[in-house]
Order: structure tokens, then C-alpha cells, then sequence
């Protein structure tokens, strides 16, 4: 884009400016711009309705302990194998203890472990990956390590895990 502005001696300077789309400022920088790529994500009923399941799936887990008036642990054998009813929701266990809470609970701490896993293995990975490509030697191990790992079915190294350490960790 061209300006002329008058410069104070009387001759005229040409302004020159670069202006950047969006789309010109890189892609993932033009993904994100204004908001267009989550527009573009919920457009789509999949995404809308997985995300709205899942949504849903977070919220309960987080909210649903403070919804339940019973103890997760706390047993009451004169409910022994209560069906689904008012006062709980997804029945007793053979112990007397609500299946609602004990789901709640349980939802709760798979949210808290699944968030740990996923900021644990990005960390690690980041530094294993700018390790590997800073030191370029580390690079050919690391790959053959992975290698190793792949070349099994991840069930019979699940299983050989299991047998290894023992089936109780």
C-alpha cells in the first residue's frame, strides 16, 4: 500500500507499508485468525456433538461428587443391592454403597490421571525431540528404541509388561 504525506521541507515522501492478511501471515497463524477455525470445527455436526459428549462427560466428572449426599466408601448393608431410585440414583453395590458417588469419584480421579499423562508424555516428548535434534548421534538411538517398541503388537507388550512386573502394580 502507497501513502504520500507532505514532509515539512515541502517535497513529498512515499510511505511504503506492508499490510498481511491473515493468510499471508503463515497457516497456522491464518487457522486461528478470528476465531475461523473453531467456526469452521463446529460446523460440522461430528465435531459439535463429540465435543458436547465429551463436554458433558468433563462437567460430570468434575460436578457430580457435590450432587451426591452419600460417602463414596461409606457402607449401609440395609441398602444392599438398592435398584435405581430417587435417593440413589444408579442403585448399591452389594455392600450398600452408591454406585452414583462411587462413579463420580472414579470419573474424577480418570480426568485428574489422564491430564497428568498428557502434560507428563508433552513434556517428555518435547525434551526427547529437542534432545534428538540438537544432538544429532541421539537422534539414530532414539529412533531405533522406537523402532524396537513398534515392531510388537502393543498388546503382547502389554502382556509381556504385565508378566514381567507382575499383575499387581
Amino acid at each position: 500500500r502507497l501513502s504520500r504525506s507532505a514532509h515539512p521541507a515541502g517535497m513529498s515522501m512515499v510511505d511504503i507499508t506492508l499490510a498481511q492478511s491473515p493468510a499471508e501471515a503463515g497457516p497456522v497463524r491464518a487457522l486461528f485468525a478470528d476465531g475461523s477455525m473453531l467456526r469452521r470445527l463446529f460446523r460440522s455436526p461430528t465435531f459439535a456433538v463429540g465435543f458436547f459428549i465429551v463436554g458433558l462427560l468433563v462437567l460430570a466428572g468434575t460436578l457430580g461428587v457435590w450432587f451426591s449426599p452419600y460417602d463414596a466408601t461409606g457402607m449401609n448393608l440395609r441398602a444392599r443391592h438398592a435398584p435405581p431410585s430417587a435417593a440413589h440414583w444408579f442403585g448399591t453395590d452389594n455392600f450398600g454403597r452408591d454406585i452414583f458417588t462411587r462413579v463420580a469419584v472414579g470419573s474424577q480421579m480418570s480426568l485428574f490421571v489422564g491430564l497428568l499423562v498428557v502434560v507428563i508424555t508433552g513434556i517428555g516428548g518435547t525434551l526427547i525431540g529437542a534432545l534428538a535434534g540438537y544432538v544429532r548421534p541421539l537422534d539414530n538411538i532414539f529412533m531405533r528404541v522406537m523402532d524396537a517398541f513398534m515392531a510388537f503388537p502393543a498388546l503382547l507388550l502389554a502382556i509381556a509388561i504385565t508378566a514381567a512386573l507382575g499383575p499387581s502394580l
